[in-house]
């Protein structure tokens, strides 16, 4: 293939160019929603650089901005998070093969997004290429946010609105493309957006943990849809060859 000859790391800014491109807006609505909270635009910056994690830091600045107390915060934030330790269990695999230090640098750029597109490629996961992608993904999302602080004021309300409804654009386009690889793909997601509509509307359990429960219970939905396929339906077809005829 004619990429044999680019370094691994800029293979990984390449695939990084599509996830920057969807954090830019969401960076732009959390830096003005963060001036709009009373950060500090170091508060709002260091915030992206060191969490990197978009639906933690609005829920952060969200609590923040209702008096919410710190350990609150953090708490909230750690849960709404707890999901990453799905995706290092499934990077873990091919993990052990990579230099020691690699174990401490890829989990912290480890994203949905970046995590998402690093899945999908059918070739086995380089370190070099993964921190590539993790490197541009990251730099889109602290530079967005400092540009959405300082043009925060500028920004018509509407306007924040549609560029945080971004985010959700980015999902659908990482979903189809695992979509395309099998229908089945996309059960994990109904099952997670089931679970999570239900919790929110009876409220059993609070935003923070409806999310990761949710997430967990969608993750193993493949899994045991596969299972009960192979023990009680294994004469069915394969959804996914069918889909590919």
């Amino acid at each position: 293939m004619a990429h044999k000859n680019i370094p691994a790391f800029l293979l990984g800014l390449r695939d990084s160019l599509p996830i920057a491109a969807g954090y830019i807006p969401i960076a732009i609505a959390f830096g003005a929603t963060a001036q709009n909270a009373g950060l500090l635009m170091s508060q709002a910056v260091a915030m992206s650089l060191t969490v990197f994690a978009g639906a933690a830091q609005f829920l952060a600045v969200s609590l923040f901005s209702g008096g919410t107390n710190g350990l609150e915060i953090v708490i909230s934030a750690l849960l709404l998070n707890a999901r990453h330790l799905l995706f290092s269990t499934v990077i873990a695999a091919e993990a052990h093969k990579w230099p020691r230090p690699w174990h401490f640098l890829a989990p912290f750029g480890l994203t949905d997004e970046v995590f998402a597109s690093a899945s999908a490629n059918t070739e086995p996961i380089n370190p070099r290429r993964l921190s590539g992608m993790e490197v541009g993904a990251w730099t889109a999302w602290w530079g967005g946010t400092a540009f959405g602080y300082l043009a925060g004021q500028a920004l018509p309300v509407a306007l924040q609105s549609a560029l945080g409804a971004a985010l959700f654009c980015l999902f659908a386009a990482l979903l189809a493309s695992h979509i395309r690889k099998s229908l089945l793909s996309i059960l994990p997601a109904i099952v997670a957006a089931g679970v999570h509509l239900a919790f929110i509307k009876s409220g059993w359990l609070p935003a923070g943990w409806a999310f990761t429960v949710a997430m967990i219970i969608g993750a193993l939905a493949r899994p045991a849809f596969d299972s009960l396929k192979l023990r009680f339906f294994h004469h069915l077809p394969d959804l996914a060859k069918e889909a590919e005829k």
